[in-house]
């Protein structure tokens, strides 16, 4: 990513194409989950765990959610880029007060953490759109090192 933006090359590309990947994968995982939820359950934990069941697309969900929050994340830190960071630090007091406020069950838990998840990849989503077009070879230069 830094060498893309480094040479001048449009950096967004690579990104788009990274996080198309994520996406076809992540929504192969989901079409089993949504097909098959409790042959998942019943093959990774068993028969005594049938309640998980309908929890299984959601956290699908958060899996792919947390995925792309991770690739963004990993762009905006090796384009030198910090507005990122108050984004992340509201998504993680959000999601802690959503648990906080809805916790009587566990797919209340789950849904806090989805909707967290997904408010934080909207965000970081928005921050990229503004971010890519300004993104010059001289911001992701490293500093020289002083000299004593």
């Amino acid at each position: 990513m830094v060498e893309a933006v480094a040479k001048e090359q449009h950096p967004g590309r690579i990104l788009l194409s990274s996080a198309g990947i994520l996406t076809a994968l992540g929504a192969g995982a989901l079409l089993v989950f949504a097909v098959v939820p409790g042959l998942v359950v019943g093959i990774l934990f068993g028969p005594s765990f049938r309640d998980a069941i309908p929890l299984v697309f959601p956290v699908g969900l958060i899996g792919l959610a947390l995925a792309l929050d991770n690739l963004l994340v990993q762009f905006f830190m090796a384009v030198h880029d910090r507005v990122f960071v108050p984004i992340l630090a509201l998504a993680v007091l959000s999601e802690g007060v959503l648990i906080f406020l809805f916790h009587a069950r566990v797919g209340q838990v789950v849904m806090d953490v989805l909707v967290a998840l997904l408010g934080l990849l909207v965000l970081l989503a928005i921050r990229c759109y503004v971010l890519l077009p300004t993104l010059r070879a001289e911001s992701v230069a490293e500093p020289e090192p002083a000299l004593p």
